[in-house]
């Protein structure tokens, strides 16, 4: 582990507890931004330092810092209207919906502004698509893309991905579709708008995680996730990753709970040699998109 990586672990779980780093930044500011950029986590990260006199003298990566955090400000406000509008719209109309992935756990976070989110993830009926498409489109969302079990829309700048289905194909070897195919049905609504169970959701959430392995990359924001996820809701760790068996991920799901115990506390400590995979989520960015080469597919794959 670099010191630049150390560092950002120790301002993530700063964050996560909600204190402070007061210690001297001994690292390259400069590749610490890059590195804090390419996960996702430039304004989590400021948010924990802003205050720092060595940050502070090194004014291209305090800019770089400090433009990151007001652009994540900017952006939750667009997507925020957008998430509401959606469930004005599609309450109104008697659509049921869920918001999942970011658009869910953002407002988790002690602060929501300062967690990046790509797009907005919803989650209607298949039998409700084509009613949700006239009512998107009649009410300015542009359709970009028909395909399959998500649509894309664009209102202004912001991506929403409506979805029929959480999971599409294979993760691994396991059939991840087919046993999330009834997603909408494992959620408590209040009125049109629901939220996965919690249980539900975390195995979801580690099934994505593994498909991010397979198909993407994944990073330290995926796991930052998982740790607000459970201090918010206090699932039964040991039944989920139970569950996580009937995906052939027990032994994953096993791996990344100790992973999120030894980074923020929560989650629960099964496995003691996790230095491979806590290397691969370090190293390779968000997506998987720093460092990609072949040999990089390889090791993800594996």
């Amino acid at each position: 582990m670099t010191k630049e990586q150390d560092f950002m672990l120790r301002c993530l779980r700063a964050y996560f507890e909600n204190n402070k780093v007061n210690t001297e930044i001994n690292v390259d500011l400069n590749t610490f931004y890059e590195l804090c950029n390419a996960h996702n986590l430039a304004p989590v990260v400021f948010s924990v330092i802003k205050d720092n006199n060595s940050l502070k003298e090194n004014k291209t990566a305090y800019e770089a810092f400090k433009d990151a955090f007001y652009d994540g400000i900017v952006n939750y406000d667009m997507q925020k209207a957008v998430i509401d509008e959606i469930d004005e719209l599609l309450t109104a109309n008697e659509i049921e919906h869920i918001f999942f992935k970011g658009a869910q756990l953002k407002e988790l976070y002690p602060t929501p502004e300062l967690r990046l989110m790509g797009d907005i993830d919803v989650l209607i009926r298949l039998d409700d698509r084509p009613k949700a498409k006239q009512l998107f489109v009649g009410n300015g969302f542009k359709l970009t893309e028909d395909n399959g079990p998500v649509y894309n829309y664009h209102k202004g700048d912001v991506l929403v991905e409506c979805h029929t289905k959480i999971v599409s194909g294979k993760v691994g070897n396991a059939d991840a579709e087919t046993y999330f195919a009834d997603a909408i049905n494992h959620a408590n609504f209040d009125g049109f708008c629901g939220e996965l169970e919690p249980e539900y959701n975390l195995l979801y959430l580690l099934t994505h995680i593994a498909h991010h392995f397979w198909f993407y990359g994944a990073g330290v924001k995926m796991i930052l996730d998982l740790a607000v996820f459970i201090k918010h809701f206090s699932p039964d760790i040991d039944r989920v990753a139970s569950k996580a068996d009937e995906l052939n991920l027990k032994r994953f799901s096993q791996i990344i709970f100790s992973i999120c115990y030894d980074w923020f506390g929560v989650g629960k400590k099964y496995i003691d040699d996790t230095d491979s995979t806590k290397e691969f989520l370090l190293g390779f960015g968000a997506f998987g998109n720093i460092n990609r080469n072949k040999a990089v597919v390889v090791k993800r794959k594996a």
